[in-house]
C-alpha cells in the first residue's frame, strides 16, 4: 500500500484526478452490475411466484364460481315443468361440475408451496 502512495506522490495533480475519477467509475459500475444482478434474480422469483400461487388461486376462484353456477342450474332444474328444458339444464350442471373439477386439478399442479393450499383451507 505504501508504494502505490509514494507513486501517486509523483503523479501530476491531474494524473491523480484521474486515477480517482477511474477508480470511482469502476466502483460505480460493479455496484450497478450487483443491482442488476440482484434484480434479474428477484425478477425470477416474482415470475415463479406468479406462475405457482397466483395463477393456482385465479384456478380456485374459477372453481368457486362454476360451483355457483351449479346451484343455479339445481335450482332452475328443480323450478323447472318443461322437460326439455330441464335436461338442457342438467347438462349444464354437468358442463360446471366437469369445469370446477378441471379448475381443481389445474389449482393442484400449479401450486409449488405446500403452505399455499394448507393457508387456503383456513
Amino acid at each position: 500500500m505504501k508504494v502505490i502512495l509514494s507513486r501517486l506522490q509523483h503523479f501530476s495533480l491531474g494524473a491523480k484526478l484521474g486515477v480517482g475519477f477511474g477508480l470511482l467509475v469502476l466502483l460505480t459500475l460493479i455496484i450497478g452490475l450487483q443491482g442488476l444482478l440482484t434484480s434479474r434474480e428477484t425478477l425470477a422469483v416474482l415470475d415463479r411466484t406468479y406462475q405457482s400461487d397466483v395463477l393456482g388461486v385465479s384456478h380456485l376462484g374459477r372453481a368457486e364460481s362454476a360451483f355457483l353456477r351449479i346451484g343455479r342450474h339445481v335450482r332452475q332444474a328443480l323450478l323447472t315443468a318443461d322437460p326439455t328444458a330441464r335436461k338442457e339444464v342438467l347438462s349444464q350442471i354437468t358442463q360446471s361440475e366437469a369445469e370446477t373439477f378441471q379448475m381443481i386439478e389445474s389449482f393442484k399442479t400449479k401450486t409449488f408451496r405446500e403452505s399455499t393450499p394448507r393457508r387456503l383451507r383456513g
